[in-house]
């Protein structure tokens, strides 16, 4: 292929290319700023691509000399002025730089005049044997014509990357196809200035003018891919544009070239003409109103969804409903619900696909997703961030749930029907949604926390109702049982005075002796445990006394040792003797069968056998103190303590557990008020509690540390 016809071939694909998207962008639904502003600018260029080529290709130099000078040439002098009107328009720049835009029309306008009406800007047209056909001749003005063209050019591609540099997200992608896709082509296009000076650099004359035809694709791709414009209902009035008008033109031609009354032939073609702009505009709100049916009943029952989903009480139900009412409605390829574990890591808690799952079982609190879900704080897609997450599409798009200023979890939703992306209009209805299940996430959180809250002022009001109850049982039976050791005790005294008793032999009276000596002391034992029972279910007035640590462990003992043997566990115990605190004796009690009865639950399923509590009782020396410290240490081999955050604190799960209403145990077992109990105690005590575990399934430490009395002597 020679010269001329790579001219020709360039100039034909950059008119049809312009043509066909100024066609596209006025049907789009979008502000009428940018539409005008963009269409005319295509329009311009389309003027400068054909006109260039009727002039090349025209053998009549009067006809030459009309298209180059009053026909190509004003588009060229427009395209710069209407890409900086189009660059405003996107960036909202167009009031605050109305005045200089005025300014910048003033000028096209006065250059048209001089180059439509003299001969200073372009003087006439001749031949140019390397390119086969007319080419222009500049007038005076034509260098300052070429000047001013330059600096539009200049200043509406800095207008596009000052706009590319200060923007994010979806804004920024889409600036930044206008602003490469702009440059290549003002870069591949002005050399055809050249051609009037008779100046041809080789490869990039006529070969830079391919790249005006890519300028168009890249920004057919910009508007389909990235949402710079809505597609859907331009291709759709585009299409029964065309299909109205090749029924309007062409049934007259065909008609007339059959028959040669081309009379009748345009008496048709103003009737069809007449009747065509009604028939577009009826067909055009047809298909509009079908195509955006679908659409608004999708963003209406989204919008319902959305509101009811603070009705939701619990959490789980909440996650579930959010991904299946999601997939309902909306019908991506796939969909997920992922949530913060506490720790680092966001994990999928639901999720349903149509093929396949593409979705990870959770993400990384590092990973640089979670970054821009923090930073952008409103929904994107993968795209638009420039984020590549394997087997995920670039349509992939990320709704984040808040919960104190931070993400709580998000919603995935992978691309609809046909990898078609979300558009504006879903991206508002998706910020809608995005605060509904932030608010429905409080609300649960708020019911689950109120439900456990009068669990457990229940759980309290029966525990007091039992502790009352023990107390009658406690006296109900320990009279009996004083009473049986009274009748027993004088029983033997009145059986030994009898002559009967008298005649037993030695051995006789020993065994009965034995028998009585055994009965007396299991009712003693008996009425020892009713006692402390009795003691540990009353009241206290919280005074401190003297208190010896052995009769301590030794009555908590007694209270807990039938729990203990019940639950075939193995209790190691280990009492540094001649110890003494400054106690309350009840309140101590209760801390130590609170903590054993943790331990207890800790290793009830382990098997039989491995079920092991410690209990060690110990003095530490602490400089510069004389009397020391108490440490008492209650050991198990159970499922332990994990580690890791807490769900809504930046501390590790064991340095919360004696908090109120923190449990280390199921929902079903634990209220979460013994531990608490525990640490109020032991400082009441002047004291201190704490936990240690290697984390689960590696058992658990709980130790008490308090000051030990100065007087050594008992009460």
């Amino acid at each position: 292929m020679n010269l001329y016809s790579q001219y020709i071939l360039t100039l034909f694909l950059t008119a049809l290319t312009a043509l066909s998207l100024a066609i596209f962008v006025f049907f789009q639904k979008i502000r009428s700023d940018i539409k005008f502003s963009f269409t005319f600018y295509c329009l311009c260029l389309f003027v400068w691509g054909s006109g260039q080529l009727l002039a090349l290709n025209e053998k009549n130099q009067l006809l030459s000399t009309f298209f180059v000078r009053n026909y190509c040439h004003t588009g060229v002098i427009f395209i710069p002025i209407l890409l900086i009107h189009f660059v405003f328009s996107v960036l909202d720049k167009t009031q605050q730089k109305k005045r200089l835009l005025l300014a910048c029309y003033a000028i096209g306008i006065i250059l048209v005049l001089l180059n439509n009406f003299t001969d200073l800007v372009v003087k006439g047209v001749a031949l140019y044997p390397p390119i086969f056909g007319y080419v222009y001749l500049p007038g005076l003005l034509h260098p300052l014509m070429v000047f001013f063209f330059a600096l539009f050019a200049v200043y509406g591609n800095v207008l596009l990357y000052q706009g590319y540099r200060s923007s994010s997200g979806s804004k920024r992608l889409q600036l930044k196809y206008l602003f490469f896709a702009t440059l290549l082509s003002y870069i591949g296009g002005s050399p055809n200035f050249l051609l009037g000076y008779r100046i041809q650099i080789p490869l990039i004359m006529p070969f830079g003018t391919y790249v005006m035809p890519a300028y168009a694709g890249i920004l057919t791709y910009a508007i389909v891919k990235h949402r710079l414009m809505d597609i859907r209902v331009a291709v759709t009035r585009a299409g029964i544009f065309l299909a109205v008008y090749c029924v309007v033109l062409g049934f007259p031609f065909w008609y007339g070239s059959h028959t040669h009354n081309w009379f009748h032939s345009t008496i048709i073609m103003l009737v069809l003409a007449t009747v065509g702009p009604v028939f577009y505009g009826r067909l055009s709100r047809h298909a509009e109103e079908r195509l955006q049916k679908r659409q608004l009943m999708i963003r209406r029952a989204l919008r319902e969804f959305a509101e009811t989903l603070p009705q939701v009480k619990e959490t789980k139900k909440l996650l579930n409903e959010i991904c299946e009412g999601a997939y309902e409605i909306i019908e991506p390829e796939f969909c997920g619900v992922y949530v913060h574990n506490g720790e680092d890591k966001y994990v999928l808690r639901h999720s349903l696909f149509r093929d396949k799952s593409l979705l990870p079982s959770d993400f990384n609190k590092s990973e640089p997703l979670l970054s821009v879900l923090a930073l952008k704080r409103g929904s994107f897609s993968l795209g638009e961030e420039n984020l590549i997450l394997p087997g995920l599409p670039q349509e992939t798009f990320f709704i984040p749930f808040w919960r104190k200023n931070e993400v709580h979890g998000f919603l995935v939703l992978g691309p609809r029907p046909g990898k078609t992306s979300y558009d504006s209009a879903d991206i508002d209805i998706f910020e809608i949604l995005s605060a509904q299940v932030s608010l429905a996430l409080e609300n649960c959180l708020f019911w689950e926390d109120e439900k456990m809250r009068l669990a457990r002022e229940e759980q309290i009001r029966r525990h007091s109702a039992m502790d009352n109850f023990s107390l009658s049982i406690a006296h109900e039976i320990l009279n009996p049982t004083f009473s049986a050791e009274c009748a027993i005790k004088s029983m033997i005294k009145q059986v030994k005075k009898t002559e009967i008793f008298k005649r037993l032999t030695p051995e006789e009276g020993g065994i009965i002796n034995e028998k009585v000596d055994a009965a007396l002391f299991h009712l003693s034992r008996v009425t020892k445990m009713i006692t402390a029972v009795k003691e540990f279910a009353g009241q206290t007035k919280g005074e401190l006394a003297l208190l010896s640590v052995d009769e301590l462990i030794e009555d908590f003992l007694t209270i807990i040792k039938p729990q203990i043997i019940l639950s075939e566990i193995k209790l190691g115990k280990e009492v540094q003797a001649g110890l003494y605190v400054d106690g309350n004796k009840i309140w101590l009690e209760e801390s130590l069968v609170n903590l054993t009865i943790n331990a207890i639950h800790a290793v009830k399923d382990n098997v039989e056998g491995n079920r092991k509590i410690g209990l060690k009782a110990y003095s530490i020396k602490i400089p510069d103190n004389e009397t020391g410290k108490l440490r008492i240490e209650i050991t198990d081999n159970g499922y332990g303590i994990k580690k890791g955050k807490d769900l809504s604190r930046e501390k590790d799960f064991i340095e919360d557990i004696f908090l109120d209403f923190v449990t280390t145990k199921a929902s079903t077992e634990g209220t979460g008020m013994g531990l608490p109990r525990v640490r109020k105690i032991v400082e009441r005590h002047k004291g201190r509690v704490w936990a240690e575990s290697e984390g689960e399934g590696k058992g658990a430490k709980f130790i008490i540390e308090m000051p030990l009395a100065k007087q050594k002597t008992a009460i």
